[in-house]
């Protein structure tokens, strides 16, 4: 009698183990989907930056800034270092 109830307790202790074991592997599934998740966005994020930062620097340019100057507003740059607009 004594030995029928280790077997069913050992039984049962065996699917209680392989049931942990199952559950470890789905929530490690989980949270490896959620981190490669996590690391795209964060790839996405890093992209969007690089693009800002290069836009940034296009927009301040001196040179863009003194081509919009001279061509649209009509100033030009005199050797004195001051600068004039043409009044329209």
């Amino acid at each position: 009698m004594k030995l029928v109830a280790l077997v069913v307790i050992l039984i049962f202790l065996n699917v209680v183990t392989a049931l942990g074991v199952v559950h470890n592997q789905y929530q490690k599934r989980v949270i490896g989907i959620q981190m490669n998740q996590a690391e795209m966005l964060q790839d996405q994020a890093v992209d969007k930056w690089s693009q800002l930062l290069v836009e940034y620097a296009t927009w301040s340019a001196n040179t863009r800034i003194e081509k919009i100057a001279r061509e649209q507003l009509g100033m030009r740059y005199e050797f004195d270092s001051r600068l004039y607009m043409r009044l329209q």
